[in-house]
């Protein structure tokens, strides 16, 4: 999200606390996919975002990733979350690899 809102001349800071953004957990089929470490207990699986401790968070997928790999597709399938790279299918977005911001 950060990348987009750059992309579109807005500063991510002023939609640090906007849940279409930044929300705390989504559901996906009834799978729970946190990514603030106060729903992570309960949760599938975890995507680190923010500087917060993730210690405590089972099934978390690091920040670092998230950076490498771009955009991901996130889905259930025979009860089990699956993720998909993205980033390459379309890569004037300007979230995807070749736009990420360093």
């Amino acid at each position: 999200s950060d990348n987009w809102l750059l992309s579109n001349g807005q500063l991510p800071e002023f939609y640090l606390d906007n849940h279409v953004f930044r929300p705390k957990f989504v559901e996906i089929k009834g799978v729970k996919i946190a990514f603030d470490p106060e729903d992570c207990l309960n949760a599938a699986l975890t995507f680190e975002l923010r500087k917060k401790d993730y210690s405590m968070c089972p099934n978390l997928y690091p920040r670092e990733k998230l950076e490498k790999n771009g955009v991901l597709d996130i889905f259930v399938e025979n009860g089990k979350v699956k993720i998909k790279d993205l980033s390459l299918i379309d890569i004037k977005r300007p979230w995807g690899k070749k736009y990420l911001i360093e």
